[in-house]
């Protein structure tokens, strides 16, 4: 769209080597831009949408799980980063004695 604009204005604006012939490619790169672009916004919408229809699927069949089998659900509950963090402290606490 840029380079149509330009072709465009420097024929408008009278400069030497522009002629008819380029107001004319001009016109056709500005038409040409635009159905790319509104071709680019469409394709861009529909992956949102798939993108979120497939996010709904999968939280809908992990509360099916979820409500299957609460045990599960359970375990799960405490992510890398906490197990990760449990393990970490693990070096500091003191160290138990078995007393027979």
């Amino acid at each position: 769209m840029y380079t149509g604009y330009r072709l465009c204005a420097s024929v408008i604006s009278g400069a030497e080597d522009s002629g008819v012939v380029f107001l004319a490619a001009g016109g056709i790169f500005v038409v040409i831009g635009a159905v790319l672009l509104i071709m680019a916004i469409r394709n861009l919408a529909k992956a949102g949408a798939q993108k979120h229809e497939l996010e709904e699927a999968a939280a809908k069949k992990a509360a099916e799980e979820a409500s299957q089998n609460p045990e599960i659900v359970a375990k799960k509950k405490m992510s890398i980063a906490e197990r990760a963090h449990l393990a970490e402290n693990l070096d500091d606490a003191p160290e138990e004695k078995d007393e027979k």
